[in-house]
């Protein structure tokens, strides 16, 4: 089963896939996120197309535990989308996703400037492979 990855933020959603198996995970693309409504259309597209079975959803929790400020806008998307598909919606913490991503974009030796739609992705990379590492 594919499982699709998802960064939520209020401009821009980055999106990542496994493939198959599960073992694999890749960048996919990056949403606008100015309409509600066509976001979560464009995503059920996306994995109508891709033949997604689960959802994760990065929900940033803080280090004290508490929800970050963005959690409960999250976590009504992610109802929204579990309603819209029919699939079962993980949520599952990323609070410092973005910044491992862009650690690693760093790391590359290019600049950020102009590429926040590749750091989006990277950060939906990095919740998948975060929550699949921690099924095993």
């Amino acid at each position: 089963m594919r499982i699709l990855g998802i960064d939520y933020g209020r401009r821009r959603v980055g999106l990542a896939i496994t493939d198959p198996d599960e073992i694999m995970v890749t960048p996919l693309t990056t949403l606008i996120a100015t309409d509600p409504e066509k976001l979560i259309n464009d995503i059920q597209k996306l994995m109508n197309e891709e033949s997604v079975g689960l959802i994760v959803i990065g929900e940033p929790i803080r280090d004290d535990g508490k929800e970050a400020e963005l959690s409960g806008e999250i976590k009504s998307f992610a109802r929204k989308l579990e309603d819209k598909s029919g699939l079962k919606v993980v949520l599952y913490d990323e609070y410092y996703s973005s910044a491992r991503a862009e650690d690693s974009f760093h790391q590359t030796g290019k600049r950020i400037k102009g590429k926040k739609e590749i750091i989006d992705q990277l950060a939906a990379v990095d919740i998948l492979r975060s929550y699949l590492e921690s099924r095993k």
